[in-house]
């Protein structure tokens, strides 16, 4: 499963809530809820750029692993 590039929605629309998914890598949930908190301090735009480019670094690094395979079929449900 190829990942989606930085560009996407996909992103910022799983760090805003408006696509619901079930993570089984659990580095991504963990960043996902920190990210959330860390947005709803600084609910700005570029604020959130950031955090989905780093959303995404995270899938990058570690696009070998099952779990992360795994969840990124999800993305296109």
């Amino acid at each position: 499963m190829s990942l989606p590039e930085a560009t996407n929605l996909i992103w910022s629309d799983i760090l805003l809530e408006h696509k619901q998914i079930d993570f089984k890598f659990f580095a991504a949930k963990i960043f996902i809820g920190n990210a959330k908190l860390i947005y709803k301090d600084d609910p700005t735009p570029q604020n959130l750029q950031k955090l989905t480019k780093e959303l995404r670094e995270l899938f990058a690094k570690n696009l070998n692993l099952p779990t992360v395979q795994e969840d990124l079929k999800k993305f296109y449900k």
